[in-house]
């Protein structure tokens, strides 16, 4: 199938799946419920290019960006395109929006690929795309594409206008944007309600086997779990998500974003990210490959209900496992001891509200460190209850625990050393001969360390911590330094892949990154994942150095 077919056969594949079976009423110039925006075909050419060549294809690179610029003729290059989607007798009525600069010479390329327009006057053309008869009207500068002559008969003027809102034309290669507080009420019941009656439906099925109890108790919270979803269904306002190349940065991105209603619950506890503080913004490795920390506020008493009742509920299995195994009585007593100590420091943790931990991991030196903590309620109590389950269990020669080897600026320090089994030459080389793991407890933290070289390595991270209290942050912050990583795994085991994926991102110093941030909006929230051309590059080369087969990366 010839390229501009397929572009006309995409975009009404597109306008069929939101509207198709829907009695098509006179559109009306209000605002869409939906909006799919196309970046400006010559800079979406160069980008899609540019990536084309970052992930080791360049061979396409050329051929598609000339390909694509022959097949748009007839359009304004320099304009976005999309889809806008609008509710016209309850039902979405979508309409395709090709900015037109010669609509002549897309129909004569049309007609080149036996898709020939049929003139029906004042500006409206009929076209047959196998059995789908689609309506095209030009005016205003733009090409109108829709299901019957109704849907093209009182189109935008400008819908560039709706393309640019948040300026999705600009931000992204392809955007979406969902404005719900468009769909009318009657929908969102009958949306509620569907998702109801499938939960039910889910709960039934899983209801054979539980106990009364177990059943009440899954009532309970799936009432719950279902005024939740009914909630964020009424609360939202506004979804986006937007794909991008940035050629500038050497870079793609992923964006979601999300907003409520204003005055909702939910944009008030949205609301109270906005002061977000971290204890852990310390808890980083020297010469890290990987950090990652989340802050957050729980301050919902649904939420945190529905939190506890998850975490018994895995415990509960838990404990069933254990009755089924074959372990020692006294083994097993011991264990559901510690869940149900370590359950009740958990649960007041979220009773508190206060989400904030950290982790990092570093391979200088190529030796593997990892360090990570978070706050708890108690982080005394967390100590007893190790205690107490470590001298239950039974002794093993290759694992030794030795509690209060030391204290640290507030914390009391912890010792396990685990033997590597002989002739594991993969985990010797990560770990040495010994994993040396240190458990430091504090007043209201926990924080555990895996460093071969002994608690310096947590002593450092609980100074750093220490000078570094109460930083203002975002909810999520992560980033992994791909070349770091790889250069390590070779250490453990070489294989020619990981040796061209290696020569490959070692070329672009500081744009091995794939990072995730979210950042705060009014009433919501916008949630990034980058990927830098270093790691794009290294995908492609080690792609093709695997000819598809399974080399070992």
């Amino acid at each position: 199938m010839r390229v501009r077919q397929l572009i006309l056969t995409a975009a009404l594949a597109v306008a069929t799946f939101v509207g198709a079976l829907s009695p098509i009423r006179a559109q009306q110039a209000v605002a869409p419920v939906a909006t799919v925006v196309i970046a400006p075909v010559a800079q979406t050419l160069k980008d899609v290019s540019w990536l084309l060549t970052a992930v080791n294809v360049p061979e396409l690179s050329g051929f598609v960006e000339l390909m694509g610029d022959s097949y748009t003729n007839g359009l304004d290059k320099t304009r976005p395109l999309g889809v806008i989607v609008t509710m016209e007798g309850g039902m979405p009525t979508p309409l395709v929006c090709l900015p037109e600069k010669n609509y002549k010479e897309f129909f004569q390329a049309l007609e080149n690929a036996s898709i020939e327009a049929d003139d029906l006057g004042n500006g409206l053309y009929e076209f047959s795309v196998g059995p789908q008869l689609i309506v095209a009207k030009v005016a205003n500068g733009w090409i109108y594409v829709g299901q019957s002559e109704d849907a093209v008969s009182n189109p935008p003027k400008n819908p560039g206008e709706f393309f640019s809102v948040r300026d999705l034309d600009k931000r992204y290669n392809l955007g979406i944007r969902l404005d719900l507080k468009q769909l009318p009420d009657e929908l969102k019941a009958a949306a509620i309600e569907n998702l109801r009656t499938g939960f039910e439906n889910a709960m039934e099925q899983q209801s054979a086997g539980q106990s009364e109890e177990q059943q009440a108790m899954a009532k309970e919270m799936g009432a719950v779990q279902m005024a939740q979803l009914e909630e964020l269904v009424n609360s939202t306002q506004e979804l986006i998500l937007g794909w991008s190349v940035d050629r500038t940065k050497q870079q793609v991105y992923l964006d979601g974003a999300l907003q409520y209603v204003e005055g909702s619950k939910l944009a008030k506890q949205m609301a109270a990210q906005s002061d977000l503080k971290s204890d852990y913004t310390g808890l980083v490795l020297p010469g890290s490959s990987g950090e990652f920390r989340i802050t957050s506020l729980a301050t919902n008493e649904d939420d945190k209900k529905v939190a506890k009742q998850s975490f018994r509920n895995s415990m509960k299995q838990l404990e069933t496992q254990l009755d089924n195994s074959n372990a020692p009585e006294p083994l097993a007593a011991a264990l559901k001891k510690f869940m149900a100590g370590f359950g009740g420091v958990f649960e007041k943790t979220i009773d508190e509200g206060v989400i904030d931990g950290a982790g990092s991991v570093s391979v200088a030196d190529d030796t593997l460190r990892i360090v990570a903590g978070a706050r708890v309620a108690d982080g005394h109590a967390v100590e007893k209850e190790l205690k107490d389950v470590i001298a239950a269990l039974p002794k093993n020669n290759d694992v030794k625990v030795e509690f209060d080897v030391g204290k640290h600026n507030g914390f009391n320090l912890h010792r396990v050393s685990v033997k590597v089994p002989s002739g594991n030459e993969e985990a010797k080389a990560a770990f040495g001969d010994s994993l040396q793991i240190y458990i430091a407890g504090g007043d209201k933290s926990v924080i555990l360390s895996l460093d071969p070289s002994g608690d310096s390595g947590i002593k450092s991270a609980i100074d750093s911590m220490a000078s570094k209290k109460a930083v203002k942050v975002q909810p999520v912050s992560g980033i992994v330094r791909v070349a770091s990583l790889l250069r390590f795994a070779q250490t453990i085991d070489d294989n020619p892949i990981l040796e061209t994926a290696i020569k490959t991102i070692t070329q672009f110093v500081d744009k091995d990154n794939v990072t995730v941030s979210s950042t705060i909006l009014p009433r919501g929230m916008i949630t990034r994942l980058t990927i830098d051309e270093g790691v794009l590059r290294t995908i492609g080369a080690a792609a093709k150095a695997g000819g598809g087969r399974n080399a070992g990366f």
